[in-house]
């Protein structure tokens, strides 16, 4: 008799086996990673700079902005039955995360204009 080789069948002992509450949190956080991801993606294509990028910089920025912007679209419409996942979500979080964006490339301009203005007062 063949057996048929199962993941389970490899590793029957396994650790890796959640609880269905916390594979559902793990599916959340990978979810939101990814949403994230794209997010942050599409903000950085539309407005593009010379801010610290990467793939990291790109998700925590498409997390951000899907945060914040779907925080105030709850706050403001309170819509009894609003999925942020989708098409209006999406629009709203990379409208956030270019509010991110331009608020952080104002700060930078604002640092630089402080440290010249620091360097020619030494010069003086």
């Amino acid at each position: 008799m063949i057996k048929r080789l199962t993941p389970y069948t490899l590793h029957p002992t396994s650790s890796m086996d959640l609880s269905p509450a916390a594979q559902n949190w793990v599916n959340v956080v990978l979810l939101w990673i990814g949403f994230g991801t794209v997010v942050g993606m599409v903000a950085r294509s539309l407005f593009p700079g010379n801010e610290p990028k990467g793939a990291l910089g790109t998700v925590v920025l498409g997390v951000g902005g899907s945060c914040i912007g779907l925080f105030l679209v709850s706050l403001f419409l309170r819509l009894e039955h609003f999925n942020p996942i989708g098409p209006f979500g999406f629009f709203v979080s990379v409208l956030a995360a270019t509010g991110i964006l331009l608020v952080f490339r104002f700060a930078l301009a604002l640092q630089k204009k402080r440290e010249k203005a620091k360097e020619h007062g030494k010069e003086s």
